[in-house]
């Protein structure tokens, strides 16, 4: 939480800054993320992460249906190995996580550079 702290001392609006902040993890369904993300598409136009969000939470019910989920969040709340005891299945969705906050970090890199284009 310290980072949003940090990231309020810009001059970009609060759904920027909590967009920065946030990284996809296993966390109970929540809509901030939903509300966050709809008002940064209207502005910024920015790429959908929501299909990449998708194709990972899809991965994760074919091993475990609990109330966990993967979606944007500011702190992680569970890992795949606290939720699956199949290391194998783990590892799988774990490369898909990495590569899923890759794609994240660059649609993050072309926020950033459309709002340096804009000052």
């Amino acid at each position: 939480m310290r980072l949003i702290k940090y990231l309020s001392y810009s001059n970009v609006d609060e759904d920027v800054n909590k967009f920065r902040a946030m990284s996809i993890s296993l966390t109970k369904p929540s809509d901030e993320s939903k509300s966050i993300l709809d008002n940064l598409y209207k502005k910024y136009d920015i790429e959908h992460i929501e299909p990449i969000i998708e194709n990972l939470n899809k991965e994760l019910r074919k091993f475990y249906n609990g109330k966990y989920e993967y979606n944007l969040c500011y702190t992680s709340e569970k890992r795949v190995n606290d939720v699956s005891t199949n290391k194998r299945k783990s590892d799988i969705i774990t490369m898909y996580l990495f590569e899923a906050n890759d794609i994240l970090s660059k649609i993050k890199s072309s926020l950033e550079s459309k709002l340096k284009n804009q000052n």
